[in-house]
């Protein structure tokens, strides 16, 4: 809904034949008249002669692009009022998130989102291959064309075509169907297998083997590279192993035939699997043989014979058998690489980039340990369950509630004996005893560096190098001390709190009794500074700190030293990072200035105050003085260097967001101002058209030009030069039609 400024009962709805208009979005406004709606642009223009539509992707308008119609033709522009494409489309809709679809008699095309147009019309449908290719139709044949060539590289002389687009790797030839039956073509119009199978888009492959074609209903597979195919007739199963290996069964047995179309496996082997789930890879492969597994390699050599009765699991070249019901881990030659059986043994990936790398857990019943086979050590099953620190290297395990901390090398750095381990860092652990009592635990240097006497240890906002200690306290608040870099105890944990002023200085908050006692400190230098103060706060300047006494106040940067000094004054710290400066006048009375965020003054302290503080959302400082003929105050503008900007003679003020100017009030009439705060016409308004929603007492409003003002019961846009739109309108409508929300 549209709102406005004061008015609340305005006109909404009049006859049937009068014009009404919304207020401009994006640099268009909605003309309605006799329930027909149009577009115009800021000059006024109709550049829409039925409703927009908008194409975008997110709700980010600002991406957005417009359709809009022209006798009785689509075109396209951007929120900026470009015209991207012109009006001469009959169809304009997005298509592949990355284009825009055009149709025109009969004829389709694609623009890019600068309104390049990039084909040429000949085509009545245009699919996608890869971004660069794309299968077009001319009539009832299709033909492949190259963005980048500018040109059909495959004429128009096929029925369909078919692509793996979602393969792992990006495919250099299409399947192609002529007269009927399909075959396989590369991007050079060369004919890599005849037109002689029938094809369906399953099994889709972008090596050398095709496996979605038939020959007669019955499945077969092809090699590219030799041309060979593997039907029924000699073989009875198919399947792809990792590294592009087939496998085949022929005679009742399988057998491996590589890429290239080389039989690297003979057929001899009741099953071939991959040793590997889903999550890892390798250059092993599974076979069976008379009931026994095996593992040989892709060049058929064997690793292991068959010799074991159930499935061999593999992760890297190390392979997890199962021997008597327990389980034994082997390197790559099949030599045993543990001392013992265990019940399970599962492969685990810790770490990411360099520092990842593969363990083993090793359960024993219902305790686990682990196996590291780039050190070759062992940790004995101990604990239930494992997580691995952030880098990867250490893990924190934990059993019956009590938690340890082992090097993933295989070294234990601390028994399992804790009530809690938390990582805080890289190498710096916050370890907790039977009392909850936490300390700060060294992995690099094997070494409790804090004591655990603390409730909780934080890194210091600040200087992340540092320490927060938190101990309890009776009232049931925490109190926080500092260690150092070098774990050295620099202040007691005896404060309510520590605030970061930047450059390492913090205020420090200490009760004592019913009184809060405040200081500043440094962590650099060491040095502790008292306030006089009963309250301290932070400022939107940063390492500013605001002091507040009985009757006094000031500001002191990060180190320490006065902005503003401590004396009797009132002092408000501003969102535009200045200083609202009250003193008390000898007749009783309050006035106001500004200070900088260097402590000077500004605006001097000459401006009534009547105790609202609250900032002046726009980019400025609001000025009062009250008119005690009317008993109500008047405002003006300052800018934040001091300079006055708007006189003090308005009700009101309020500045566009981002901002075209302001829009004041006078009396109860409005204004509009440009950014230099200059009237763009002497004429005042009864109301202000805005299309959002305002708390009472807004300074910081949504509009752009050409604005809506009103004048009575008419409407108008009023533009940035000061001059109107040739419109006079009746009403306020949305900006999109009822029927399309």
């Amino acid at each position: 809904m549209i709102k406005y400024l004061i008015a609340a009962g305005l006109l909404l709805s009049t006859a049937a034949s009068a014009q009404q208009g919304s207020v401009f979005v994006g640099g268009l406004a909605r003309i309605e008249e006799n329930g027909k709606s149009w577009y115009i642009n800021t000059r006024g223009e109709k550049v829409s002669d039925q409703a927009l539509y908008v194409l975008k992707e997110e709700q980010d308008l600002s991406q957005a692009f417009y359709v809009f119609s022209q006798r009785g033709k689509l075109g396209l522009m951007n929120t900026a009022q470009r015209i991207v494409l012109a009006p001469e489309y009959d169809e304009v809709t997005r298509i592949w998130q990355q284009f825009f679809q055009l149709k025109k008699e009969n004829k389709t095309n694609l623009a890019d989102a600068t309104g390049k147009v990039l084909f040429p019309w000949q085509f009545e449908e245009i699919g996608y291959i890869d971004g660069n290719y794309f299968d077009v139709r001319m009539g009832k044949q299709w033909g492949i064309y190259s963005v980048e060539a500018q040109r059909l590289v495959i004429p128009a002389a096929y029925e369909e075509f078919d692509y793996c687009g979602g393969c792992g790797q990006k495919g250099d030839y299409l399947f192609a169907k002529k007269n009927g039956k399909w075959g396989v073509i590369n991007f050079r119009n060369e004919t890599l297998l005849p037109f002689e199978y029938e094809h369906e888009h399953y099994f889709m492959r972008s090596d050398n083997w095709i496996r979605s074609f038939k020959r007669g209903g019955q499945e077969v597979v092809i090699n590219l590279a030799t041309k060979k195919e593997y039907n029924g007739n000699e073989y009875t199963e198919f399947d792809m192993l990792p590294g592009g290996l087939l496998k085949a069964k022929r005679n009742g047995l399988f057998g491996l035939i590589d890429a290239e179309g080389r039989q690297v496996v003979d057929f001899r082997y009741d099953d071939i699997y991959s040793p590997y789930d889903e999550r890892y890879s390798g250059p092993l492969i599974g076979v069976v043989k008379d009931g026994k597994h095996g593992i040989i390699l892709p060049s058929g050599k064997e690793v292991i014979p068959p010799a074991y009765a159930s499935e061999i699991r593999c992760c890297g070249e190390q392979m997890i058998v199962e021997e008597e019901g327990m389980y034994q881990l082997l390197d790559s030659a099949g030599k045993p690489l543990l001392s013992k059986h265990y019940t399970a043994i599962e492969p685990a990936y810790t770490g990411r980039g360099e520092d990842k790398q593969l363990i083993f857990l090793l359960k024993q019943q219902a305790v686990t340990g682990f196996y590291n086979p780039r050190t070759g050590r062992t940790a004995a099953p101990a604990f239930y369950e494992l997580e691995a620190t952030a880098d990867g290297r250490r893990a924190i395990v934990e059993y019956q509630g009590q938690y340890g901390l082992y090097d993933l090398g295989g070294e234990i750095l601390l028994p399992v004996s804790y009530s809690e381990i938390v990582e805080l860092a890289p190498d710096l652990f916050l370890v907790a005893d039977e009392q909850n009592r936490r300390g700060l635990y060294d992995a690099a240097h094997r070494k409790m560096q804090i004591p655990q006497q603390f409730r909780s240890i934080l890194t210091m906002p600040g200087s992340p190098e540092d320490f927060l200690t938190l101990v309890d306290h009776e009232d049931g608040v925490y109190r926080y001390g500092i260690y150092d870099k070098d774990y050295k105890q620099l202040l007691p944990a005896v404060y309510a709190d520590i605030l970061s002023l930047g450059k390492g200085a913090y205020m420090l908050r200490e009760v004592k009794g019913d009184s809060n006692v405040y200081s500043h400190y440094n962590i650099r230098t060491k040095q502790l500074q008292p306030l006089k103060c009963l309250y301290a706060q932070q400022t939107e300047v940063p390492g500013h700190l605001m002091l507040t006494g009985a009757d006094a106040a000031g500001v002191i940067d990060e180190n320490g030293k006065p902005v503003l000094p401590m004396e009797k004054q009132m002092i408000h710290p501003l969102k535009n990072r200045t200083y609202q400066v009250i003193k008390v006048q000898k007749d009783g009375s309050y006035k106001y200035g500004y200070a900088d965020s260097t402590g000077k003054m500004i605006v001097p302290v000459i401006y009534d105050y009547s105790g609202n503080d609250s900032d002046f959302e726009g980019d400025g400082l609001l000025l009062v003085r009250d008119d005690k003929e009317v008993s109500r105050s008047k405002v003006g503008l300052a800018t934040t260097q001091g300079l006055i900007k708007l006189p003090i003679a308005y009700q009101a003020i309020m500045e566009g967001k981002p901002g075209p100017g302001y829009i004041v009030l006078k009396g109860k009439q409005f204004q509009v101002l440009n950014a230099e705060g200059k009237p763009l016409t002497p004429m005042m308004f009864d109301d202000v058209a805005l299309d959002e929603v305002l708390y009472r007492n807004a300074t910081l409003v949504p509009y752009s030009l050409p604005v809506m003002v009103r004048t009575g019961n008419v409407y108008q846009y009023l533009t940035a030069e000061g001059t109107f739109l040739p419109l006079k309108l009746t009403g306020v409508i949305p900006f999109q039609p009822s029927y399309e929300y």
